[in-house]
């Protein structure tokens, strides 16, 4: 099932050109966004992360914001789908 996910083959135009603005942003990432960007990917709820980060509810949710402001994703589905691509995560 994840292999439909991330297969390009089975993306529109659109979605191609969104994942690739997706992917480019990933290097204008923190660290810690990038440490925050593995544990979405993983599933992981703001207050999960935030426990395992060590860092209040409201800087993690911070965090997601900057995140989602650097991506503009379609939903969580495509944050994890970048980390997936750029190896932060395996599928």
């Amino acid at each position: 099932m994840h292999q439909e996910l991330i297969n390009p083959l089975s993306m529109t135009a659109k979605s191609r050109a969104h994942m690739t603005a997706v992917d480019a942003s990933l290097h204008r990432l923190t660290t810690r966004e990038t440490e925050v960007l593995i544990l979405i990917a993983q599933g992981k709820t703001t207050k999960e992360i935030a426990r395992a980060l060590r860092m209040s509810f409201k800087t993690a949710v911070s965090h997601r914001y900057n995140i989602q402001q650097k991506f503009h994703p379609h939903g969580t589905a495509d944050l994890t789908r970048a980390a997936i691509r750029m190896g932060l995560v395996e599928p």
